[in-house]
């Protein structure tokens, strides 16, 4: 870890993930945003994992880990809604929406009929 106190970087950390992000050093992101996310968790700090949760979540969905973003974006919504920031959790709430994977389709009728095996 680096050197600085451990309630005073979180915010640095989210910064230095967003400049990363910027330059594309997506792997530098990614530690920061993590080491953000896991130092506010130990503090026990609602509205730092909210905030780093929005950022960290959707870096995950977008690099792959789809389900895990969406759980960290869903943390981020529950605490905003804990905090009374209702703005904020309506639009972590769209967040989750658009990233979600779509819900499966029914399958046509006439799809299903025509699979239905015929009189023998």
């Amino acid at each position: 870890m680096r050197s600085r106190t451990l309630g005073s970087g979180d915010s640095a950390s989210q910064s230095a993930a967003r400049i990363e992000l910027a330059q594309h050093k997506l792997q530098d992101a990614f530690a920061h945003l993590a080491e953000s996310y896991a130092i506010n968790l130990k503090l026990g700090r609602l509205d730092g994992i909210c905030m780093v949760g929005l950022d960290l979540g959707q870096f995950l969905c977008m690099s792959g880990q789809r389900e895990q973003g969406l759980a960290v974006l869903a943390r981020s919504r529950d605490g905003f809604q804990k905090l009374g920031r209702e703005r904020e959790a309506r639009q972590t709430l769209a967040l989750l929406d658009r990233l979600s994977p779509p819900p499966p389709q029914p399958e046509p009728r006439a799809a299903k009929i025509a699979a239905a095996p015929g009189p023998p």
